[in-house]
């Protein structure tokens, strides 16, 4: 934009977001009209830094802020209802090709320079099964076998998989040093939910899926990571769901008590964690005990999983939003809890899935409510008060910074978001979900009180 410098324009166009001319300057403006005409690259840079800038005040988010400026001023308020957007896969096959998803986007438009993973096409392989799942969309069988494909062509000889893949389809060299078990296990994972879906599926995925996860389980017992561990017992619950099979169940015991042994090193007073940090996909790991106890039927994997859990809920909720640990600053046992912001679509998604696995479980109700609250954070509940997905492309921003959400819409914010909507539209359809007045907890409530619970 080129304006001559009225107060509005002066205001908008400012921090490299447009360019003003003087009233009547003929000649400034055909100066700057063909500077910008010459130089393609700056008026990309200035035309995004207008979009970023602009996105406070689409209508969505204009709603938002009434709603929030209403609520401080009358006493009698009802609590904000945020209306669910439908799912809406039209971002993620944008995002495929041929070989598999496409890791990153510039704004909504696909980097097919970023290459590809296999934790995005595994998590893409999830989501779609969960959608076919729901809607028997043949359709979605297609991206399905994609995904599952990719999966398979990166699985090595020992059984372990490669993560990075460049546009080529080759293997990048990334993959030789970066620890690779968290990827390696969420593709063990999307292995499993498609396993657990036998009867529902064509048998030759079943089949490719069958032969991929039995290689990926020889190494799964030597894991170490926390997260990996995780991951490795939700693919162990998905496939003993199908069948009781001793070796997995043998397997799934062996990874949880490597997760209990864990939390009872790190845990103490006030810290009761599986490590000495708060990071990422936090929400996994008492995820994974829950599953584990309601496979095993062990109650140490129950006290830790409600332990660990409580503490993660404390740490993240607030009465009425949620606010996760950001990546620009994680959370360390002993020092006080950082402020910072960049707070990743990733971390909601997980918690939202680790809340339902609890309530599947436990059958308690406050699990449903803090997956509204921890929901409204795509909405707009969130320190910006901006939703955090783009309506027309159905993408989901990757990250809400300090001041503005980032823009680009990525396979890892899109697939969680998806994953997030289709598991509060499964809850919502077996379970009437309504707010109280109650306060969220957000301190610790008592061990004995856990174990009873």
């Amino acid at each position: 934009v080129l304006s001559t410098p009225i107060p509005h324009a002066k205001e908008v166009l400012k921090a490299d977001r447009g360019i003003l001319f003087d009233f009547s300057n003929v000649s400034e403006l055909s100066v700057q009209i063909k500077k910008l005409l010459g130089n393609p690259k700056k008026r990309k840079e200035m035309a995004i830094n207008a979009y970023s800038w602009s996105r406070h005040t689409i209508w969505p988010n204009v709603a938002v802020s009434f709603m929030n400026e209403f609520n401080k001023t009358s006493k009698n308020m009802a609590t904000i209802q945020y209306k669910k957007p439908k799912v809406n896969f039209t971002h993620l096959k944008k995002l495929t090709t041929a070989l598999g998803v496409i890791q990153f986007s510039k704004v909504s438009t696909p980097d097919l320079n970023s290459g590809y993973t296999i934790d995005d096409n595994a998590r893409a392989l999830i989501a779609v099964l969960m959608e076919y799942e729901a809607t028997n969309d043949q359709d979605l069988l297609l991206y399905a076998e994609t995904y599952l494909d990719f999966i398979i062509y990166c699985q090595q000889n020992d059984g372990r998989f490669m993560n990075y893949v460049d546009e080529q389809g080759r293997f990048h060299q990334q993959n030789h040093y970066v620890n690779l078990e968290d990827s390696n296990t969420r593709a063990l994972w999307a292995l499993g939910h498609l396993l657990g879906m036998e009867g529902k599926l064509p048998m030759t995925l079943i089949q490719k899926a069958q032969t991929s996860f039995d290689s990926g389980l020889r190494w799964l017992p030597e894991i170490s990571s926390p997260r990996a561990i995780g991951f490795g017992i939700k693919a162990l619950f998905e496939v003993l769901n199908r069948s009781r099979n001793t070796d997995y169940q043998q397997v799934m015991v062996r990874l949880a008590d490597k997760l209990v042994h864990r939390y009872h090193t790190s845990a103490e007073s006030g810290w009761d964690w599986f490590e000495d940090y708060l990071t990422y996909a936090n929400a996994v790991m008492p995820e994974a005990l829950i599953k584990s106890y309601t496979t095993i039927r062990d109650s140490e994997y129950l006290y830790v999983a409600l332990n660990s859990f409580n503490f993660l809920l404390s740490q993240t909720f607030t009465k009425d939003q949620i606010k996760v640990v950001s990546n620009r600053g994680w959370q360390h046992k002993g020092k006080p809890k950082t402020d910072h912001h960049g707070e990743q679509p990733i971390d909601v998604a997980y918690t939202i899935l680790a809340l339902d696995s609890f309530y599947e479980a436990l059958s308690i109700e406050r699990y449903l409510e803090y997956m509204e609250v921890a929901y409204s954070w795509f909405l707009g509940n969130n320190h910006l008060q901006q939703i955090m997905y783009d309506v027309q492309s159905g993408g989901c921003y990757d990250g809400l910074e300090e001041t503005t959400p980032n823009l680009n819409q990525g396979a890892e914010s899109t697939i969680c978001f998806l994953m997030a909507s289709m598991t509060m539209r499964q809850r919502s359809k077996s379970e009437h979900i309504t707010l109280t007045d109650q306060e969220l907890p957000t301190g610790r409530p008592p061990q004995k009180l856990l174990v009873k619970t």
